[in-house]
């Protein structure tokens, strides 16, 4: 009984300081960049290959998830579950220099050394019962465009456009140049990602977490570049291009930074 009230003592004060905790607001903010410009939807860019042929984007998007702020013991804060950062919509210059944000209110402050999140949807929310959640919800909200049910999981990411595969110059939808759709998903394809990083949350001072993501470097970076001109490389739509978007996603450790 003694022990019982112990136990009963220790998590009411835990409680009580859990609630006295001074908190703040945290804001996220993501760009997207090509090769260190700002990522304008359906403008056209040099692929690094021996030509430099053009590409056009025309979508990219993926899902963030499991983000923790990790303090000097290792002890974690969490941000948030998941989201779904997206910048398909970014067709002008302006556009795309103005960040994707995420609002977390509530976050308690104190000195963090660092930030880990995921590239992806946790194993135990990837299921075809993510339809079923609240409206508002990031993986009901997009589970009819990115739940791919032939693989039983959300795209993680996407990457589509065209690649002037001709060389002509010219970027065309005519049977010429090649559409390329990079559709990653799947648990064996989910990226977790640490940043070392000081952090200070100070009481009732928002505090911004800027990301950028290079496009460019999913492809092109110190392991080298994906040829584009081998058509093997343009697609990841069936089982059997599992390796491939292992690949790609895995090279977000590239592409990703937080400033």
């Amino acid at each position: 009984m003694k022990k019982l009230f112990f136990l009963l003592a220790v998590s009411a004060l835990v409680f009580s300081c859990n609630k006295d905790q001074p908190t703040t607001t945290v804001n996220l903010h993501f760009k997207a960049l090509y090769d260190g410009a700002p990522l304008v939807m359906n403008s056209q860019y040099k692929y690094p290959n021996a030509i430099g042929n053009l590409i056009m984007i025309q979508q990219f998007n993926f899902y963030i998830s499991n983000m923790v702020l990790v303090d000097e013991n290792g002890g974690e804060t969490k941000l948030l579950d998941v989201d779904f950062v997206d910048f398909t919509n970014n067709t002008t210059t302006a556009e795309a220099e103005t960040p994707a944000t995420f609002i977390l209110p509530k976050i308690p402050t104190g000195t963090y050394t660092g930030l880990r999140l995921g590239i992806g949807v946790p194993a135990d929310k990837n299921k075809a019962s993510a339809n079923q959640l609240s409206v508002g919800n990031p993986l009901r909200d997009t589970y009819s465009t990115h739940f791919w049910s032939d693989w039983g999981s959300f795209i993680f990411m996407k990457s589509e456009g065209i690649y002037d595969y001709d060389q002509d110059g010219i970027i065309e939808n005519n049977g010429d140049d090649h559409p390329y759709g990079h559709h990653c998903g799947t648990n064996e394809s989910y990226v977790a990602l640490s940043f070392d990083k000081p952090i200070l949350l100070e009481e009732n001072k928002p505090t911004g977490l800027n990301f950028v993501v290079d496009l460019l470097r999913l492809y092109a970076n110190d392991d080298g570049v994906l040829d584009f001109g081998d058509t093997a490389n343009l697609y990841t739509q069936s089982p059997s291009d599992l390796a491939l978007a292992k690949k790609i996603m895995g090279n977000f450790h590239f592409a990703l930074t937080l400033q």
